[in-house]
């Protein structure tokens, strides 16, 4: 009877080993699942300037050489199932709920009078730095003296 007991022991605790590690299995399987069908979390927000993609270009003949996104959007609402409202810069919503999948963040991009400004300055001192060194070039010529082998 010790026996049969002992046994009884030994296959629940294997059973509630096996059970945990498949439970945990599962649990890794449905992250990697949901990381290839990018359905974790979504890094947008409301009210966040974002770009679609051109649908209409990926069946059209002649479509490569067309942008392949459109905007700058701005997302009003996003909802449960992964569908959003956009809202186009002139303020007009757009009739089509879009999916998210289809959506990636807008960067704006730098200003460039700020960029300018500063390359035009480093220009300058580029610039002044060079008519000194010629400047003291041409007041030294530097000729070879074959009688005393100096130069």
């Amino acid at each position: 009877m010790k026996v049969m007991e002992g046994m009884v022991k030994i296959k629940e605790k294997a059973h509630d080993a096996a059970h945990k590690n498949i439970k945990l299995a599962q649990a890794t399987q449905k992250q990697q699942y949901d990381k290839r069908q990018g359905l974790t979390g979504s890094s947008l927000a409301e009210g966040q300037q974002v770009l679609l993609k051109d649908m209409y270009r990926i069946d059209r003949k002649g479509g490569k050489t067309a942008l392949p996104f459109k905007g700058p959007y701005v997302i009003i609402k996003i909802y449960d199932n992964q569908v959003c409202t956009l809202k186009n810069e002139k303020g007009e919503i757009l009739k089509m709920k879009q999916n998210i999948s289809n959506l990636k963040p807008f960067f704006a991009p730098p200003k460039e009078d700020e960029s300018l400004e500063e390359g035009n300055e480093n220009e300058k001192e580029t610039a002044e730095d060079e008519v000194k060194v010629n400047k003291i070039e041409q007041k030294a010529p530097c000729t070879y003296n074959p009688v005393t082998g100096h130069w």
